[in-house]
């Protein structure tokens, strides 16, 4: 299961699921809408699948954040889960949508076992800097994204993205004391 399925992270996390054999039709691709039509959470559903993934982005502003896995349900025995892999890492986050566990993982100690109640484990991937594990594909995806934006410069009192990178500098410079 991947959540944040339709953003450039879930997407890239779709398409590594389907290069290394996992056919399209056994991925269950979560996103916004379907987080919508399930209500609040936690989510039972996610204990019916082997491996998790979590790519959502936790917009600061954003209150209404659900969390999509709690230690009560993780401990509740039911389902096939034995990995998440959370690639937003928002641990030190009061709206951590994972709450199963507290530390992020290195390259060098990439997972963590989580208990629980009943014996079992799951294993957890949260290294906080996951991308550089593919600095060429990053850099090149980045800079792709960001090449039309920086052409927009000389129009920048124009160009929505600076005249709305502007207003919230100057937003932000105003609360300052």
């Amino acid at each position: 299961m991947v959540v944040g399925a339709l953003g450039k992270c879930g997407g890239g996390a779709c398409d590594l699921a389907e290069k290394v054999g996992i056919a399209d039709k056994n991925i269950v691709k979560w996103d916004r809408q379907e987080t919508q039509q399930a209500g609040n959470g936690p989510y039972e559903c996610i204990l019916g699948v082997d491996i998790f993934i979590n790519c959502v982005y936790l917009n600061p502003q954003d209150t209404s954040s659900p969390r999509f896995l709690t230690p009560q349900l993780l401990d509740s025995g039911a389902g096939v889960l034995s990995v998440i892999c959370d690639v937003s890492c928002d641990v030190g986050s009061a709206k951590h949508p994972l709450p199963v566990y507290n530390s992020n993982t290195t390259f060098d100690k990439p997972t963590v076992k989580v208990q629980t109640s009943d014996g079992g484990c799951v294993h957890v991937v949260s290294i906080d800097h996951l991308p550089s594990l593919l600095p060429k594909e990053s850099s090149q995806r980045f800079s792709a994204d960001l090449l039309p934006t920086l052409l927009e410069l000389k129009q920048r009192e124009k160009a929505r993205v600076w005249t709305d990178a502007e207003q919230i500098f100057r937003q932000k410079l105003n609360e300052l004391p």
